[in-house]
Formats: C-alpha cells, structure tokens, sequence
C-alpha cells in the first residue's frame, strides 16, 4: 500500500519537474528571442533619431578665430589690444575645454 503510493507519488513529482523544466526551457527561448527583436527594434529606433537629426541640424557656422581676433586688434590703440588679446585667449582656452 505504502509501497504504490510512493511509486504515485515519485511518478506525480518526475512529471511535474519534467513539465517545469520543459516550460523554464521554452520561456528562455521566448525570451531570446525577444532580447533579439527588442535589441533589433531599438537599433532602428537610434537609426531613425540620427537620421531626423541630420535631417532638421542647421548648417554649423565656423568662426575663423584668428580672422576675428586680427579684425578686433588693427583699429584699437595698443592698451586695447592687449585687453582684447586677453579676452580672445581666455575665450580659446573655454572653447576647449
């Protein structure tokens, strides 16, 4: 009597684990492939950002520092253009850092 309950119950316990170990096995392959849609999804999504990016950038306009810092100095007396001079480097030393 003991003897075939414990058999029922080994059995009940081995068809349990089987099926949790058979789902646990197709949830981790559900989830693969998600992980690969979703990275997959979110590579077009980058994409599309950078391309509305490029697409509504405005055109950069560079400043020809020098051109500038020569244009400010020729018309000042010499105490302005060494105050000029300071400011322009203090302004080169912001822009790189």
């Amino acid at each position: 009597m003991y003897v075939l309950r414990l058999h029922k119950t080994q059995e009940l316990l081995y068809d349990s684990t089987r099926d949790f170990l058979t789902l646990r096995f197709e949830h981790r392959e559900n989830e693969k492939r998600w992980m690969v849609e979703k990275d997959r999804l979110l590579q077009e999504l980058d994409a599309c950002h950078e391309q509305v990016q490029l697409d509504h950038q405005p055109t950069p306009h560079v400043l020809d520092v020098s051109k500038l810092h020569h244009d400010l100095i020729s018309p000042l007396p010499h105490h302005e253009e060494f105050k000029v001079d300071i400011l322009m480097t203090s302004f080169c030393l912001l822009c790189s850092n």
